[in-house]
């Protein structure tokens, strides 16, 4: 049963004859690269600021843009209305975000950050930057702005197939 591969447990174990590869499947890898980005990267709000990954999102739309709607966030980020609503109430709770009623539309929310909430969007802002640097420190400027590049052709693609063109998912 073996050709001398072992599996990620250290059993050998005998490849497939099949086309399909794991490793090799790009969704997989991106999902991967991801995560373990993302497990990174939260040491930068999570620990000294005790910032969860949706209320981070949230302070960082809210942080890029001045002033926003919920619906402005959920727009921008890979989050959903509830989570968003989760979010923001948190950031209001520490002090870090302050909500208005928007004149024109009083169902609306208008939502900025506070000074405190200012302070720490810089700081953790500064930091996952240069982790960002760090990560991508192999790769030459091209290569950073052909990644940039592919990454958003390849996000173009799926948002039509997410947007229920008729193709289902594998």
């Amino acid at each position: 049963m073996t050709n001398g591969d072992q599996n990620s447990s250290g059993r050998d174990c005998a490849k497939s004859t099949s086309a399909f590869q794991l490793e090799s499947f790009i969704p997989y890898r991106i999902v991967a690269l991801g995560r373990s980005m993302g497990l990174v990267l939260s040491s930068e709000y999570e620990d000294e600021f005790g910032l969860s990954m949706p209320e981070w999102r949230t302070l960082a739309i809210i942080g890029q843009y001045e002033e926003v709607t919920a619906t402005q966030v959920v727009a921008e980020t890979p989050m959903d209305k509830v989570a968003v609503s989760r979010a923001s109430a948190r950031l209001v709770e520490k002090g870090l975000v302050e909500r208005n009623q928007r004149e024109e539309d009083r169902r609306s929310v208008l939502m900025r950050l506070t000074d405190d909430g200012r302070q720490i969007f810089d700081e953790i802002a500064r930091r996952v930057l240069a982790t960002e640097r760090l990560m991508l420190s192999r790769l030459t400027t091209e290569e950073q702005d052909v990644l940039h590049q592919l990454l958003s052709k390849v996000s173009m693609v799926v948002d039509t197939l997410d947007a229920g063109d008729g193709h289902e998912s594998p």
